[in-house]
């Protein structure tokens, strides 16, 4: 697939928007700079025909002013273009990478589980960057070879039709070159990408595991793991750094001898005829450089653009993606009832569903969803807070289904606490703050006392200042459980989602993270989900779950 340059720029043209001045500067600065080099040429003929062979002294100022003002012009303009083209690019890479992370945020939770790592760092790290290029390289620099191709051919065309011609025939050969270095290149750069992509997926989820791979002995395998992927990257770089030194094997080639030479040799024989001049030679050798120069620019855009169009695609389709329209949450009344009916769920490629034809009803109060391990609990926690969307039935609030609620008004209204929940590397206050951004260090130690784990955080030197985290401080589970309990309760939640809240703690923080949990947040619906006969003591309604299908169960079942 290939995106026209066209295209592209109908695509890029929001983000540039506020940097129309500097995106003009570039452009003009680029295409004053080839009349300005096809100059020079013309004065290196001025100073053979008619100072050396011609004798007129007078014109060594000439040529000696014409050449110092193609070097200052060219000064000022490569200063415009380096100036206008930096501003551009960072203005342009900073919305891209601002508006395709909104972008991966807010991707379904079920698309982000089957999504690669790797791939999504590559697009956010080189395919913006390469793109955050695009106007310089694939507009600016490629009008400029045409307009240097356009230049020579006319100039050439006005002093010696005849030769111009005979110079042309050798076009079609260099093109075959190309088309074939090129062909090389494409193919061992997309190879390099995907290695890299795989590379970097790696890298993140063997340092994310790094406990992991610690606890069960496997660091030799994670090393020859490692070993794999940058002797692969090792060679893959070795194959680059050969189709690199063809590439300028053969630019040099093309340079010195297939252009130069070959215009020089069937030159001479115009000269010696006497219709060209020596000066008008050395012209042709110099346009023709400029010409081939061109040529070769012209032909590695459009291979750079055919290689990177895929990636282009992947970023547009992501930050064009239309947001789902859903009718606004306006007022989320004091009480809440969730209800499930006939919801089915499936995995993708899966053959059994994960949950089927399951109906619930959960009033305030605690539901206690209990089950094997893998039986669906969590997959059913997860379709009732719309992280999963259900391949058939529907969740409904207060009789409304929740696909016509805004997500951002039901997460503000819900607190949920699923299993596999993280703190992130950030202090415990701006942990804390995500729950609620205005509230007072009182508030915070209010909701750390209410869920009793403030004793434990006063200890600490630096209190909430103290790093959580990866290189901060290691809460246990109980702990970790309070703290995202303290979270929830900063947050005045309308129902509480507790998936295995307490599954990582012992009999005693269980029971008082469960009296925590009673006395907060009694007066709206809480599920939870256990596996334990403890968890069901108190409880205002149990569901056993089996086979992906939830059974209502009383008390003293």
């Amino acid at each position: 697939m290939k995106l026209s340059r066209i295209a592209v720029l109908k695509n890029i043209r929001r983000y540039v928007k506020k940097s129309k001045v500097q995106v003009a500067a570039l452009v003009i600065a680029g295409l004053l700079t080839a009349p300005v080099m096809l100059i020079s040429p013309y004065i290196v003929n001025i100073l053979i025909n008619e100072v050396m062979y011609g004798g007129r002294v007078q014109g060594f100022a000439i040529v000696v002013a014409g050449l110092l003002g193609v070097y200052i012009l060219r000064f000022i303009l490569d200063l415009i273009s380096l100036d206008a083209g930096n501003k551009v690019l960072n203005r342009f890479t900073y919305k891209l990478r601002a508006h395709l992370w909104g972008k991966l945020l807010r991707m379904p939770f079920a698309q982000y589980e089957q999504s690669d790592t790797g791939d999504y760092k590559m697009r956010m790290l080189d395919d913006v960057d390469s793109l955050g290029n695009f106007i310089k390289d694939q507009v600016v620099d490629y009008l400029y070879h045409l307009l240097i191709i356009a230049g020579t051919l006319l100039i050439c065309f006005s002093v010696n039709a005849r030769m111009t011609v005979l110079c042309l025939l050798i076009v079609p050969l260099v093109f075959v070159l190309n088309i074939l270095i090129g062909r090389g290149t494409r193919n061992i750069n997309e190879k390099i990408r995907t290695a890299n992509q795989a590379y970097f997926t790696f890298e993140h989820n063997s340092l994310q595991n790094w406990k992991e791979i610690k606890i069960q002995n496997t660091e030799e395998i994670f090393l020859n793991q490692y070993k794999k992927h940058r002797k692969k990257l090792a060679k893959l770089g070795y194959t680059e750094i050969r189709f690199w030194f063809f590439r300028e094997i053969f630019t040099d080639f093309k340079a010195n001898y297939l252009t130069k030479a070959f215009v020089c040799v069937l030159g001479a024989f115009f000269v010696m005829a006497g219709s060209l001049t020596a000066g008008e030679l050395v012209m042709f050798s110099e346009l023709f450089g400029l010409l081939f120069t061109s040529l070769d620019g012209i032909n590695s855009k459009n291979v750079d653009l055919r290689v990177k169009s895929p990636y282009y695609q992947r970023i547009f389709d992501l930050v064009n993606r239309p947001a789902q329209v859903r009718a606004r949450l306006q007022d989320v009344p004091d009480r809440l009832l969730l209800e499930a009916k006939d919801i089915c769920y499936r995995y993708p490629g899966a053959e059994k569903p994960a949950i089927s034809h399951t109906c619930g009803r959960f009033e305030p109060g605690i539901t206690v969803i209990t089950g094997p391990n893998g039986c669906g609990k969590t997959t059913l926690l997860k379709v009732l807070t719309g992280l999963y969307a259900p391949e058939s039935g529907e969740v409904f609030i207060n009789g409304e289904p929740l696909s016509q609620y805004s997500m951002r008004e039901f997460y503000r209204a819900s607190g949920i606490i699923l299993q596999e929940a993280a703190l992130f590397n950030d202090t415990l206050r701006n942990n804390l703050l995500l729950a609620d951004p205005g509230a007072t260090d009182e508030q915070l130690w209010e909701a750390c006392r209410k869920a009793e784990l403030d004793g434990v955080l006063r200890s600490l030197e630096d209190g909430l200042d103290t790093l959580a985290g990866e290189r901060g401080l290691r809460l246990s589970g109980g702990q970790k459980q309070r703290f995202l309990i303290a979270q929830a309760i900063l947050k005045h939640p309308r129902f509480l989602i507790l998936d295995e809240a307490t599954s990582a703690v012992d009999n005693a923080s269980r029971k008082e993270i469960r009296k925590t949990v009673e006395r907060e947040f009694g007066g709206i619906p809480v599920v939870m989900t256990a596996h334990v006969s403890q968890e069901l003591e108190g409880a205002h309604q149990i569901y056993q779950m089996k086979d992906g299908a939830l059974t209502p169960q009383t008390a003293g079942e």
